[in-house]
């Protein structure tokens, strides 16, 4: 459909442009709690890395806080009141 509105060859330089990787790209609010930390974070070259390992770390507790149904339970502080928890990036 597409293909008989480009030159011959053009479409499948189109289709193998739409295939390439973008880089990533994130858009900071300043207007958000904590963003600088969060740039910070991103900007920090082991911050990947640093994550994953605090991913592996955390995954057996995360799988301890799961109901029989793979759900994950709210943590409910002595009032009755969901309670956030921060991350290991103070956020």
């Amino acid at each position: 459909m597409f293909a008989s509105i480009f030159e011959e060859g053009e479409f499948d330089t189109f289709v193998k442009t739409l295939m390439e990787k973008l880089p990533v790209t994130f858009r900071i609010n300043s207007g958000e709690l904590h963003f600088e930390k969060v740039s910070a974070m991103l900007k920090d070259p082991g911050f990947i890395e640093n994550y994953a390992k605090i991913q592996e770390e955390e995954a057996p507790a995360a799988e301890e806080n799961k109901d029989e149904a793979g759900e994950t339970n709210p943590i409910v502080d002595e009032t009755g009141n969901v309670q956030m928890e921060q991350n290991k990036h103070g956020l």
